[in-house]
């Protein structure tokens, strides 16, 4: 800032429009990367709901996932990482190992327009019978040019009941 500060005088002291100029955009910039690094978060919600939070194994039920741009400033890149049990299955997405034990992360990507909303589908399979804890999610995002980042870690939780799966007796062979 200093240097900025000092080129500025300078750029006046000689003389030099292409000096001021080069001055002023990196100012731009500067200010520009300050604003979105700072309010880049405030007025994003993020939202998880389940068609049904029970459900027998092998089922599949739906999930949407929704975040909301609240505020005038567009985000050029917003991430998303929710944290889903081993064993649920999201269907069409691909989950990466996180640093949970024994989840994964569904990572999803956006570009969001001031005060623009977004919903995703996904589909998912309980494949393992169990009581699961889906979540927490951490939302990160900054500026256009990649010098500030924030990050928010959101404790939001769903409970996921998967029952055993139903069998009928005459398969049991139990005599």
């Amino acid at each position: 800032r200093l240097m900025l500060v000092l080129l500025l005088g300078l750029s006046f002291i000689i003389n030099n429009p292409l000096l001021l100029l080069l001055d002023v955009l990196v100012l731009i910039v500067l200010g520009a990367s300050w604003l979105w690094g700072r309010f880049c978060l405030a007025g994003v919600t993020y939202a998880r709901r389940f068609a049904t939070t029970r459900f027998n194994f092998g089922e599949e039920t739906d999930l949407w996932i929704e975040v909301v741009n609240a505020k005038p400033l567009p985000l050029t890149w917003l991430r998303t990482e929710d944290a889903f049990p081993d064993e649920l299955k999201v269907k069409s997405a691909e989950l990466s190992y996180a640093g949970h034990e024994k989840k994964q992360s569904l990572i999803n990507l956006y570009s969001l327009r001031w005060y623009e909303r977004v919903r995703r589908r996904y589909r998912v399979v309980g494949r393992q019978r169990g009581v699961f804890q889906v979540g927490p999610v951490s939302v990160s995002s900054g500026d256009l040019f990649g010098f500030r980042l924030r990050r928010s870690e959101m404790d939001y939780q769903h409970t996921v009941v998967v029952y055993p799966k139903i069998v009928p007796v005459k398969n049991l062979n139990v005599l």
